[in-house]
């Protein structure tokens, strides 16, 4: 069996377990009321003149968001990208943009897949550890965002006529830093969070950041493969590829229940009114 069959394969097979899954979290949430209920608050934090006492902080309520609701998109933002990398289908002679990119060792259409739906993931457990601040979580998201550039950076500029010669881990060791820094800002709440917080929550961040870094070291394995110009680059670039699809697959669907399932339960904003 070729190795193109294997890729179009398992699109085929992301793209239909992301998609039942999405179908399945909707239908799981009409019957879990906590959850269908439960609202996370989104706010702004800004100056107030006050005479005779200066600036001092208030807060602003922007709303509250339907956190089962949002969870839910991101299985279908991965079917959708899969469908269209299904679609066009790879092959060593077929012209389509997704077939040229894969001979070149790089998949745009991967990391701006990542782009969306990893910054929603991100975006959604650093609500689940009260990280409530609109701005905060804009800047959070831009890094993470940043992060996804940095591995199509990667693979751009390391063709397959570069790696003859030496890898080049500029932008790796730069979406290393800001993964680092990003990652910081979340435990920093973490480890000022009341030791009563139920154990399924702290799954969901010790689950997506041990397979956050997975991606990581997935790259890193395949660079360090090709050093010297290791022949049979492009079947490592197909292994790799694969893996990513697997490592996508496993993370979001093992975050999806956990997230799902971990906001079944009572809150402060549990059957609130948007404010």
């Amino acid at each position: 069996m070729t190795g193109d069959v294997n890729l179009n394969r398992w699109n085929w097979v992301c793209f239909c377990v992301h998609f039942l899954q999405g179908v399945a979290a909707i239908l799981t949430t009409l019957f879990l009321e906590n959850a269908k209920d439960f609202r996370v608050p989104l706010l702004t934090h800004y100056a107030k003149w006050i005479e005779d006492v200066g600036p001092t902080n208030d807060t602003q309520h922007v709303t509250l968001v339907p956190f089962a609701a949002v969870t839910c998109a991101v299985p279908f933002l991965s079917a959708i990208a899969h469908l269209c990398m299904a679609l066009s289908g790879y092959s060593e002679t077929s012209q389509s943009a997704y077939s040229t990119h894969i001979r070149t060792l790089k998949n745009p259409y991967r990391w701006i897949e990542y782009a969306v739906s990893s910054t929603l993931m991100f975006f959604l457990i650093s609500l689940l550890f009260s990280l409530y601040d609109l701005l905060l979580l804009i800047a959070l998201m831009i890094m993470n965002i940043t992060v996804m550039w940095c591995g199509y950076l990667m693979e751009k500029y390391n063709t397959e006529k570069t790696l003859k010669n030496e890898t080049d881990w500029t932008f790796f060791h730069f979406g290393c830093l800001i993964a680092v820094s990003q990652w910081a800002i979340l435990w920093s709440t973490v480890f000022d969070t009341s030791s009563t917080m139920p154990a399924l929550i702290w799954a969901v961040i010790g689950t997506y950041f041990v397979l956050f870094m997975s991606f990581a070291i997935n790259m890193a394995y395949f660079y360090g493969r090709t050093k010297s110009g290791l022949n049979g680059t492009k079947n490592a670039y197909l292994d790799s590829e694969r893996w990513y699809m697997i490592l996508s697959l496993v993370s979001k669907s093992l975050l999806l229940w956990l997230i799902l399932f971990g906001v079944n339960q009572p809150s402060t904003y549990t059957n609130a009114n948007l404010i």
